[in-house]
């Protein structure tokens, strides 16, 4: 499992921002919780909603955090390491 935090942007400043492979799940996720909160704000990509690319998990995020140019590839890499295959 790999798992990155993202910077958040200003408007979601509070917010913590999570995006990464889940190899017992195989499938890519994305979150986004408050601290202030009990509910997140966004979850997905479990075993009954599969993220099949790592940009369909970024897309989640976009809105609420500053993506890295290169975070694709890296979530990309970490799931084809498990022997995941994807396209990209």
């Amino acid at each position: 499992m790999s798992r990155y935090g993202l910077p958040a942007r200003d408007e979601h400043a509070s917010c913590e921002i999570a995006v990464g492979w889940d190899r017992q799940m195989g499938t890519f996720f994305a979150q986004v919780s408050d601290p202030g909160s009990d509910v997140p704000v966004l979850d997905r990509g479990d075993l009954f909603d599969r993220l099949t690319t790592p940009g369909q998990a970024l897309a989640l995020v976009r809105d609420y955090a500053d993506v890295p140019p290169d975070i694709e590839s890296t979530l990309l890499r970490d799931a084809r390491a498990d022997g995941h295959r994807t396209a990209a």
